[in-house]
């Protein structure tokens, strides 16, 4: 009715001058306009107000005077409904038919009202039009969210999933017939009826959801049981969310479920189907493992042969690699077993001891990168030869001292092994394995030993790992009918333990060693715990040990035994503590009188190795490893002592075959003779058995090296370091070394003191390989690294780095160690003797001084480093043709990059310049000039050719 006057009096205003019957004045219409409840506000066709009644005054608060000449679009119109009015508008004004819309308006007083809105075309007496009628009726609030109320309940009921609606005081508004059928209350009307009147068995924890989401919260529930009063049991998922009046007002809330004991069946059948795969994988297992064992049972025919000592050590290193490869396929394998329960254990006698010391080798160095401490404490009187799993028990001990290192960043990692309870025929031996780590958070403590939990995920992502290594554990010695646990203080560190039952060995041999009864030592060390641990091997054989805490009291100690007639034979003592006292005791162990000798056994870690053999080259003493392990110790007295009665060589021969670590202790001082080389070299990988590896071979060569074993700990080491080459593991935790470079290579503190970067790679995809040239490295050795490759590339950037320290690296991406098989030792020829070193740069494309200055003069090698440059220099500018064609700029951006950085590894000229032109558009995506700039690079490479084949094939010949 209220539209139809609308139309009316818009209609009589329009025609107020035709007097057909009706003669009203302007001033009569415009005063039944304002008198009128209804808002009518007229527009012009850029939606500037021309007019606004009382109503609309009412509504918005303002005057007609306040808004006459303003952008309705602007006061009005809120930006969530703007753009559909305007096509509203837009429609109105091009077909001059009417159209409707709805607005929730805001009105002065702070309420809400919701407005029915008709836009009508605003025509003159020519039917001209002059803009836009806006009319509109406000609806009274109770109506209108009754009519929402009633649009809303057809809409859900319609829903195809059991949903409800609620009020404040869980009374049902609207609910879908998914619901009624769901609990079975077809037929039944529950509008206005409380929740809890229909379901009065509702559990108390849902109570506690509803009032959760009346005051905001979001509560849902994947899996839960609803056990009722009449014996059914539900089983669903379900979400409870709060629904709105208006933006501050919580009006009640949405309760939507899901029956879900279907899909637990079928989650239980999928498990059945997941352990079918175990299976399957289990079964798999033996063809995964044969290849290892070949490569295992190879070595182990190698170290029955004779080596020296250093090939016996390299060999015995690829043993433990080989067995470690193995344990990282068995972890995966192994679950697969465990979960299909196709595991079993190997019974078989070994030796406690050198179980431990084999863990303990493995770990060491990844230990000391942290510069943690890693001590072994075991009861003497533990009985050593056992039957047992010893390979099940060496991967529980290497996965819990590995997750202790790993989630230790300083202090102290100690492995106690003491025994429980003893009979005649079997011992129960505790292990545990302490750390001064970041410990655990109580709520994680129920999860730990789950496979992929929560707990073990959230460290992955930070540490690194497959998240099945405690699960594992736990499975084994479960196997092994032990126990296994944890204590751990949140910020204080972690102790895992595990108990288990081992049988004694049939053939026990006592601990006690009779030719080191008689033998007397002093332990010199600051930490208590070390003392403990090297006094416990020591009563183990039966020798008397004391101990003491630093040099000044170890003086004393040893000048009262000898006055006393019971002199020491050993003093093993740290090497930090040869400090002004130590280097007393040390004076006085070599003045002393010969009939009464004490033997110096220096106590190290690995990366103090050569210092120590520094100090004892300077006497007759020796140097032994820390971790102190029990085979090393005894290997290290026996050496000292120069024992060689056959009943404890061939002790010691049997404990050594065990590791496969038999050493000639009569050529203990056989060194390769190697030159030192200057270049300062940082090694960046993870992997500890990597980590010795590449060390050793980089000894070998001449080369010393620091150790890192993340990208972050290369990036900080250069902060207050400066390396001229950095051999960079592409795959690493925290940090891998692509990132690692790419951040080395836009520092803008390190760009004057740019390393050259060799990357570590496990792949020889193309791919892989670009990835290296567009992050920045200059070069890549592949794994596993080859010693002469290795001995290659390091010597070709010793020759460039050294002869020009302060440049910035050349970015040989293009060449590599399989490359160029030749000989890099310098020839006779010299930049002075090279004929070609006077041409000029106008006569030569290519920089023959900075060549010569690369290569060291060797004309040879300069002709195949051309020739290769030449031949991958034509292929990548046809590449940059074709992807100029496809507007590929991500080639483009990649072959420009490699050619500039071989071309000036080959100290072509021009080129390189040219190709940055063409990079930078590439990163501009911008191809205007770009096959100019082609044509110029296939111009300059022509000339490189010529000069190859007239000059230097000539002069090489």
């Amino acid at each position: 009715m209220t539209s139809l006057v609308l139309v009316a009096l818009g209609w009589a205003w329009q025609q107020r001058q035709l007097a057909l019957g009706w003669k009203t004045s302007a001033t009569e219409l415009q005063s039944m306009v304002e008198q009128i409840d209804c808002i009518i506000i007229g527009l012009s066709v850029d939606y500037r107000i021309q007019e606004w009644n009382a109503s609309a005054t009412k509504r918005y608060g303002w005057q007609r005077h306040d808004v006459r000449g303003k952008n309705y679009l602007e006061l009005g119109v809120p930006s969530s409904i703007q753009e559909d009015f305007v096509a509203r508008c837009e429609s109105v004004l091009t077909t001059k038919q009417s159209a409707q819309f709805q607005q929730l308006l805001s009105t002065p007083n702070g309420g809400e009202e919701f407005i029915h809105w008709k836009i009508n075309p605003w025509l003159n007496l020519q039917g001209e039009t002059l803009g836009l009628l806006l009319n509109g009726y406000a609806e009274a609030p109770n109506l209108h969210w009754e009519n929402k109320m009633i649009t809303l309940r057809d809409i859900i009921s319609q829903f195809p999933v059991a949903i409800a609606i609620f009020d404040s005081q869980m009374r049902y508004l609207a609910y879908s017939k998914v619901w009624l059928s769901q609990y079975n209350l077809q037929g039944q009307s529950l509008f206005g009826k409380s929740h809890y009147e229909v379901f009065p068995d509702l559990k108390l924890e849902w109570k506690m959801a509803h009032q959760k989401a009346l005051q905001g919260e979001t509560v849902s529930q994947l899996e839960d049981t609803w056990e009722r009063e009449n014996g059914s049991k539900i089983q669903q998922s379900w979400v409870i969310q709060p629904w709105y009046k208006t933006p501050h007002e919580i009006g009640g809330l949405i309760l939507a479920t899901t029956p879900i004991s279907e899909l637990i069946k079928e989650r239980e059948s999928a498990l059945q189907s997941a352990q079918s795969k175990s299976h399957f994988l289990a079964q798999m297992s033996h063809e995964i493992r044969t290849p290892m064992n070949g490569v295992l049972g190879m070595v182990e025919l190698l170290l029955e042969t004779q080596l020296t000592p250093q090939q016996r050590d390299y060999t015995s290193t690829i043993y433990c690699s080989a067995q470690h490869l193995l344990t990282v396929i068995n972890e995966i394998l192994d679950f697969s077993k465990l979960e299909a329960g196709e595991t079993r254990l190997a019974i078989a006698n070994f030796d406690l001891d050198t179980c431990i010391e084999t863990v303990i080798d493995l770990l060491t160095v990844k230990a000391e990168e942290k510069n943690l401490d890693l001590i072994v404490l075991i009861d003497s009187y533990l009985p050593r030869q056992l039957k047992g799993d010893a390979l099940r028990l060496h991967q529980i001990l290497l996965n819990l001292i590995s997750n202790a290192i790993k989630f230790t960043e300083i202090g102290t990692i100690i492995l106690r092994v003491t025994s429980l309870a003893e009979n005649a025929d079997k011992v129960k031996i505790n292990f545990s394995v302490k750390d001064t780590g970041i410990g655990i958070h109580p709520d994680l403590h129920p999860q730990i030993f789950k496979p992929f939990s929560s707990a073990s995920s959230v460290t992955n992502r930070q540490y690194s790992g497959t998240g099945l290594g405690l699960s594992i554990c736990q499975h084994l010695v479960e196997m092994m009918e032990g126990e296994i646990g944890f204590e751990s203080c949140l910020g204080e560190g972690s102790t895992f333990w595990f108990n288990v039952e081992l049988i004694k060995a049939e053939s026990s041999i006592s601990p006690i060693i009779p030719e080191l009864e008689p033998i007397k030592i002093l332990v010199v060390d600051s930490h208590p715990l070390v003392r403990e641990s090297v006094c416990s091997f020591a009563s183990t054989w039966g020798i008397r040990v004391d101990e003491v805490e630093d040099g000044n009291t170890a003086l004393t100690a040893w000048k009262t035994a000898l006055e006393q007639g019971e002199p020491y034979q050993v003093i093993l003592i740290d090497l930090p503590l040869l400090n002004r006292e130590g280097v007393k005791l040390v004076r006085a162990l070599h003045d002393c009188d010969q009939n009464y000798p004490t033997k110096l056994i220096l106590m190290s870690k690995l990366n103090q190795r050569d210092r120590a053999e520094q100090v004892v080259n300077l006497g007759d003493d020796t140097y032994l490893l820390k971790p102190v392990a029990p085979l090393r110790f005894l290997q290290t007295l026996v050496l000292t002592l120069n024992l060689k009665s056959p009943a404890i060589l061939t002790r010691l021969h049997q404990w050594q075959q065990q590791t496969h670590r038999i050493e000639s202790f009569q050529n203990r001082d056989q060194r390769f003779n190697l030159q030192s080389h200057a270049l300062k070299i940082l090694l960046a990988e993870d992997d500890p058995i990597n980590q010795k590896v590449i060390l050793s071979q980089l000894k070998l060569l001449g080369y010393d090296a620091d150790l890192v074993n993340n990208g972050q700990s290369v990036l900080e080491r250069l902060t207050y370091k400066d390396y001229d080459l950095i051999l960079m593991d592409c795959q690493m935790p925290i940090l891998d070394g692509y990132e690692a470079t790419q951040r080395l290579r836009q520092h803008p503190d390190m760009i004057h003191r740019q390393p050259i970067v060799i990357a570590l790679t496990a792949s020889a995809m193309s791919s892989d390989r670009e990835r290296c040239i567009e992050v920045g490295m200059d070069d890549y050795v592949s794994k596993p690294v080859e010693l002469n490759a290795l001995g290659k590339v390091l010597q070709r950037w010793s020759y460039s780095r050294l002869s020009a320290p302060n440049s910035n690296p050349s970015f040989l991406h293009s060449v590599n160690s399989s490359h160029l098989s030749v000989t890099f030792a310098p020839e006779t020829s010299t930049l002075e003797s090279n004929p070609m070193s006077g041409l000029t740069i106008a006569e030569s494309p290519v920089n023959l001084e900075r060549l010569n200055r690369l290569l060291k003069g060797n004309l040879q090698l300069q002709h195949r480093l051309l020739h290769l440059f030449l031949e991958q220099a034509q292929s990548r500018i046809q590449n940059l043709h074709q992807a100029i064609m496809n507007q590929d700029f991500t080639t483009i951006r990649q072959q420009a990059h490699a050619l500039k950085g071989s071309s000036s590894s080959a100290a072509v000229l021009e080129i390189p310049e040219i190709a940055k032109q063409l990079e930078d558009l590439a990163k501009e995506q911008n191809l205007e000039g770009a096959t100019e700039l082609v044509e110029k690079l296939q111009q300059c490479l022509s000339r490189v050719q010529v000069f190859v084949q007239e000059k230097i094939t000539f002069q090489s010949t």
